[in-house]
């Protein structure tokens, strides 16, 4: 089964979701790896608005991410315990 991929600006509120990969530079690489936002990474949505920051929660911290970097984070769904057989 093929995952969908999307942007974390895009991942409602509650949801879990899997860090596919970082859309950005070395900069923006170096900085997302020291908040630990590694490929694999499991992180949840906490709030998601039209403005304002994407809050997540990611190895019990709480993260804000402005808009412009949620959107350079692509993601997956993790698969439901439905899924898992």
């Amino acid at each position: 089964m093929i995952k969908q991929q999307f942007s974390l600006s895009r991942a409602t509120p509650g949801r879990k979701v899997k860090v596919v990969s970082l859309a950005g530079g070395r900069g923006f690489h170096t900085r997302l790896l020291a908040m630990g936002l590694i490929p694999g990474a499991i992180i949840e949505v906490a709030t998601q608005a039209m403005t304002g920051p994407c809050i997540i929660t990611h190895n019990g911290c709480r993260l804000a991410l402005g808009r412009g970097v949620a959107h350079k984070i692509i993601v997956s769904d993790l698969p439901s315990s439905a899924d898992i057989k």
